[in-house]
């Protein structure tokens, strides 16, 4: 709900207007680095990410922390599609060399008969400072058209500073 939708009995009723603005360079590289680690793992699987966390952190200014959380889990997903892409393949039947699928050459795993795969050896490509990119490119940021209407709201509402 947006403040303008409220009427002004009901703002006259909230002791303080706070507003959380975007994050810092040093907060978004935090962030980005906390949700993709250098290495990771969860399920037996794991996940590594070759990230230049420094440029990313620049990139996304602008992006609110949710978000650089919705980056960072479409660029993990990028590693985990390409696995279903070669399971999908070898189920269906289509030729797949091992140790590595033809689909992602990097990507080393052991592929026995159709459904039969040995999740402990599936490895998946490090996330990239590219597949990072690549994710953002279709994926902009929600707020970039409230930035100057959320600066005049705190202008206008803002507490006084106490002496």
């Amino acid at each position: 709900m947006m403040i303008r939708e409220l009427d002004q009995a009901v703002l006259r009723r909230l002791e303080k207007r706070i507003l959380v603005g975007l994050p810092s360079w040093s907060a978004r590289c935090t962030m980005i680095s906390h949700w993709l680690p250098p290495r990771s793992s969860t399920g037996g699987l794991e996940l590594q990410a070759q990230l230049d966390y420094e440029a990313l952190a620049e990139e996304t200014e602008g992006y609110s922390g949710s978000d650089i959380r919705l980056v960072c889990k479409e660029a993990a997903m990028r590693s985990v599609r390409k696995i279903f892409d070669a399971l999908e393949s070898h189920d269906e039947g289509l030729p797949v060399s091992s140790p590595s699928c033809p689909l992602c050459p990097s990507v080393t795993h052991v592929l026995s008969p159709p459904g039969d795969v040995d999740v402990a050896t599936v490895q998946l490509e490090s996330v990239t400072t590219a597949d990072f990119l690549e994710v953002m490119s279709r994926s902009k940021p929600s707020c970039r058209n409230l930035k100057d209407k959320y600066a005049w709201w705190e202008s206008r509402y803002q507490s006084a500073a106490s002496s």
